[in-house]
């Protein structure tokens, strides 16, 4: 039984510095604006993309308490949150300049 508890701390290790060299490269000035771009587009463009998705409302916590009272409504949700949410963080991750040290 050791063995398979050690692959599984294994792979969960191997993950977690997966993890770690995709996020270090990222300046925290790069997570900010990203973060700050999001907001922004959620202020500018929040109210008229709900209403094409066919939302009551924008999604509080990322959806999470829309989902629970309304589980139709999941595919409209995780469109919205990749638009506006995870959409700006990935650019500024990809767009960046990465400063590695190898």
């Amino acid at each position: 039984m050791e063995g398979k508890d050690s692959r599984r701390s294994g792979n969960r290790d191997r993950f977690r510095d997966k993890i770690r060299i995709w996020f270090s490269g990222i300046p925290m000035l790069g997570w900010l604006i990203g973060a700050l771009v999001a907001v922004i587009l959620e202020h500018l463009v929040g109210e008229a993309l709900t209403d094409l998705l066919g939302l009551p409302k924008i999604p509080v916590l990322f959806g999470f308490v829309t989902v629970l009272k309304k589980p139709h409504l999941i595919p409209s949700i995780l469109i919205f949150v990749f638009l506006i949410y995870v959409l700006p963080v990935s650019y500024t991750h990809l767009t960046l300049p990465t400063k590695r040290i190898v």
